[in-house]
């Protein structure tokens, strides 16, 4: 089975840790905490098995899957009834930049509305995504505005991408 682009799945996915890091120490001891990160990266290259919490949520993807690693890029959902007043009013208008709503009739296997966190890209292993039951697909219109929400979201400078575009649009013309 293959995850694709603008399918909704539950996937087990990890919280991003943070301090106080809970280190694994082996079977039969307590974890090691650190409370810094400069203690942990001055290790330099070692490896550690850090213990995080992790949820079975639903994500949307946003990129197809790289064959090389075998990941793939998704969005954190957030049920609109989280939202704060303003949030849904705002996620409601389409006037929320970093939240975009999702139409429930595209979603039918969550059981409320949801809106796309846009600015909470997460790079998962296919393999943690169960693929036997989508819970969603949206239409290429609104992955494109994901597309575009993330670009803006995240800062990403496409300038380059563009002028090369344009070039080869104006080139096409020519022909």
């Amino acid at each position: 089975m293959r995850a694709s682009l603008g399918s909704i799945y539950r996937a087990v996915a990890p919280f991003a840790p943070e301090p106080p890091f809970r280190i694994y120490a082996g079977e039969k001891a307590p974890p090691l905490l650190v409370n810094e990160t400069p203690r942990l990266t001055e290790a330099q290259n070692a490896e550690f098995t850090i213990l995080t919490p992790v949820k079975a949520r639903p994500v949307l993807v946003i990129a197809e899957p790289s064959s090389r690693y075998g990941e793939l890029l998704a969005l954190r959902l957030r049920r609109l009834s989280r939202l704060t007043e303003t949030e849904r009013l705002a996620v409601l208008s389409d006037e929320a930049d970093d939240l975009l709503y999702l139409d429930p009739r595209l979603c039918p296997g969550l059981a409320e509305e949801n809106v796309a966190l846009v600015s909470t890209m997460m790079r998962l292993p296919v393999s943690a995504m169960d693929l036997a039951r989508p819970l969603g697909r949206l239409g290429s219109d609104r992955i494109r505005t994901i597309h575009e929400r993330v670009v803006r979201a995240c800062g990403f400078d496409l300038h380059n991408l563009v002028v090369e575009q344009a070039r080869e649009m104006v080139a096409d013309l020519g022909d």
